[in-house]
């Protein structure tokens, strides 16, 4: 569907009923004022990865600038910005990165143009009267935020040393067995979750009768499990899985020093809510 704003035309793709953009309907959708193509390489919601290395193969056949958002993947998965055609590439540095909050980044190619959105002083060339026209410095402005980047580099470096595939095979394993348990618990929900081929350890669910804020507080109070309730800042994914209007859902989120101990006191809690609570 279509929105407007700001002489700026948004043309939205739907998901399929597995959460996955197909991307010969990003081919459909292309018209002659499109200009870019934007795109969540993982859900924060359903943690489906999409196939950006298709998506943006089609972006370049046509000549339109792709960005992907990589907060979920960074850190996780394998990207290849050359292979992928990825033209702009951004990703925070709190999640998958191990780093803190408020760093992030974004690659931009060779052959993008970005204008400026505010002016600052850039700690160089303060000579010239103006911000700077040439990258980095185009799109920083003031003091860089050091502790964040320090922050950044020892999560990356820690990355490096345990490998990201081993992470990653280490939450995929502990994330099928929370989708396994979910799947056999009466008045449970999942949502895109049939299988976890092209997944991040990223899970939705609800409990049938029990509105998901509800179900995130008893985790929280009663068995000292942090989940994250609600739209996760992401209103349009919800409206295509039907939770726009019922308060979202309960997202369980696996990270590296998860342990299967923690998965099974998890699957415990959630069963005896939905005994308790479901309907």
């Amino acid at each position: 569907y279509h929105q407007s704003s700001s002489n700026v035309t948004i043309d939205f793709v739907k998901l399929d009923n597995k959460g996955f953009i197909d991307p010969e309907d990003i081919k459909r959708s292309i018209n002659p004022d499109t200009k870019l193509v934007v795109i969540n390489h993982g859900s924060n919601v359903i943690g489906t990865v999409q196939p950006i290395r298709e998506i943006g193969r089609i972006c370049r056949d046509h000549g339109i600038t792709f960005l992907v958002d990589a907060s979920q993947t960074a850190g996780k998965l394998t990207i290849d910005i050359e292979a992928m055609n990825i033209d702009i590439l951004a990703f925070t540095g709190h999640k998958s990165l191990m780093g803190p909050t408020g760093i992030g980044g974004l690659y931009v190619g060779d052959d993008v143009i970005i204008r400026h959105t505010r002016s600052g002083g850039t700690g160089v060339k303060s000579s010239q009267p103006a911000h700077l026209e040439e990258y980095p410095y185009r799109l920083e402005y003031g003091t860089l935020n050091i502790l964040g980047i320090a922050g950044i580099n020892a999560g990356i470096k820690w990355l490096k040393k345990k490998g990201t595939d081993n992470i990653h095979h280490h939450e995929m394993t502990l994330t099928q067995k929370i989708r396994d348990g979910l799947a056999d618990i009466e008045n449970v929900t999942l949502y895109c979750a049939d299988d976890l081929k092209d997944h991040i350890g990223v899970l939705s669910f609800n409990i049938k009768g029990l509105e998901a804020v509800n179900t995130g507080t008893i985790l929280d109070a009663d068995y000292n499990i942090s989940c994250r309730t609600g739209l996760h800042c992401a209103p349009l994914v919800h409206k295509h899985l039907g939770t726009d209007t019922a308060g979202g859902t309960v997202r369980i989120g696996v990270g590296p020093f998860n342990t299967m101990e923690q998965v099974g006191r998890t699957l415990q809690a959630i069963a005896k809510i939905a005994a308790d609570y479901g309907k």
